[in-house]
């Protein structure tokens, strides 16, 4: 009897547990996805797109806190100021859950892919100010 109300107490977790590993499976595919997508398609590509078609904003990166790479010069409330005012979108599949080395890889190559188009768009900025 003691062991049957065991497993009856252990059921939830066990089942919680098999849940994870799958959902850990399909974020790892998922991060293997993430990481074309980025090869696939250089910054400097997609902030020509995104310029010509004048909705350049900022990429951002989840990990513990969001974060925006290539802006680390700027104090906070520079930095706060700058992206309020153009935006920001966050390189989707970026997470604090590191589940495996795919996706270790993909964060730090979004750190990588998103310092340089805030670094494209932070002196495209810089150019329209001097104009």
């Amino acid at each position: 009897m003691k062991k049957f109300i065991a497993l009856i107490f252990l059921f939830p977790f066990l089942t919680n547990c098999a849940a994870e590993v799958e959902e850990a499976d399909e974020f790892s595919s998922e991060c293997s996805a993430y990481l074309e997508a980025l090869s696939n398609t250089p910054a400097e590509k997609l902030f020509k797109k995104q310029n010509a078609a004048g909705n350049p904003r900022f990429l951002g990166v989840y990990g513990y806190v969001l974060q925006f790479p290539g802006l680390e010069t700027f104090t906070s409330e520079e930095r706060d100021k700058i992206i309020d005012k153009s935006g920001y979108v966050v390189l989707k599949g970026t997470s604090d859950d590191i589940s495996d080395a795919g996706c270790k890889k993909y964060q730090e190559q979004a750190q990588i892919y998103a310092e340089r188009y805030n670094q494209l768009f932070l002196n495209d900025l810089n150019l329209r100010l001097q104009q």
